[in-house]
C-alpha cells in the first residue's frame, strides 16, 4: 500500500502509510511464503473446514523451491507449522463455507484528490449477511496479547485506508470490518480474539478518515516536492 512512484527522487516515509512487518533472523523471505500459501487457502483448505495435507505440503515445497530455499531450510517447519495452524483454527472453520466466494490478493487504486493510492488486500471475504469483511495477515513477531495490541496501533491507518476502499467499493454496507491476522498466535489461541485484531468503522466516522488520509498525503507530497506543489 502505498503512493505510486515517482520519477522524481523522493524521501518521504512511506511507513506512515504501511509500516513494514517485523523481520526475524531468517528475514522477510519466510513471511512472504506464508503469505503466498494463505493466498491460496481454497486449494488446500476444504469447504467442510479439513486440510488436503498433500496440496498444502506440495505447494510449500514448490514455494519454497520458488524462492530457492531447500524443504529442510530452518524456515520451513515455521511456515508448514504457522500456515496449518490458521486453518485449524475455530475462525477459519467459521468461515469455510465462504473462502469460494472470496477475493484473494485484490488490487485496488484509490483517488484522493490530486493523488491515488495503490494496494492490495489479502482477503476480501464475504460474511453471512453478504457484508465483505477485509483481511490482512500478519507475520510479524509478537508473543503476548499487548505487543498484539500494539502493533494493532501501528497499523491502524493501513486498516482504515482499507476501511475507506471497502466503504466506495460497497456504497451500502452500512458496517466496515477489517481485520489484522497474526499468523504466530493462531496454534496458541482458544479464541479469534487471541490472534485477531479487528476495527470496525461504521459509515458516519469514515468523513474522519478521509480527512486524515488526505492531511497525511498532503505532509508527503510536502515533504517530497515542496511546499510549491501543496498550493496549487
Amino acid at each position: 500500500l502505498g503512493l505510486p512512484p515517482s520519477e522524481e527522487n523522493t524521501d518521504y516515509d512511506r511507513s506512515r502509510l504501511m509500516p513494514e512487518e517485523t523481520p526475524d533472523v531468517t528475514g522477510t523471505l519466510p513471511g512472504t511464503i506464508i503469505h503466498a500459501v494463505l493466498a491460496t487457502l481454497p486449494s488446500w483448505y476444504q469447504a467442510d473446514g479439513t486440510v488436503d495435507t498433500l496440496a498444502h505440503e506440495t505447494l510449500i515445497s514448490r514455494t519454497l523451491l520458488e524462492h530457492d530455499l531447500p524443504a529442510t531450510h530452518p524456515a520451513a517447519e515455521r511456515i508448514r507449522r504457522e500456515t496449518l495452524a490458521v486453518a485449524r483454527h475455530p475462525f477459519l472453520a467459521e468461515k469455510a463455507a465462504f473462502l469460494d466466494g472470496a477475493k484473494f490478493e485484490y488490487p485496488f487504486h484509490l483517488y484522493a484528490g490530486r493523488d491515488y493510492l495503490l494496494g492490495s488486500v489479502d482477503v476480501l471475504i464475504p460474511d453471512a449477511n453478504g457484508a465483505l469483511e477485509i483481511w490482512d495477515w500478519k507475520t510479524n513477531i509478537v508473543t503476548s496479547a499487548f505487543e498484539m495490541y500494539r502493533l494493532f496501533e501501528r497499523y491502524r491507518l493501513q486498516l482504515e485506508v482499507y476501511a475507506w476502499f471497502l466503504a466506495r467499493l460497497r456504497p451500502e454496507q452500512q458496517r466496515i470490518t477489517a481485520r489484522l491476522l497474526f499468523t504466530r498466535l493462531a496454534d496458541k489461541a482458544n479464541t479469534a480474539e487471541g490472534w485477531i485484531q479487528t476495527l470496525q468503522v461504521e459509515r458516519s466516522e469514515l468523513p474522519r478518515i478521509e480527512a486524515k488520509i488526505h492531511s497525511i498525503m498532503d505532509e508527503i507530497r510536502r515533504v517530497s516536492y515542496g511546499n510549491s506543489l501543496t498550493e496549487r
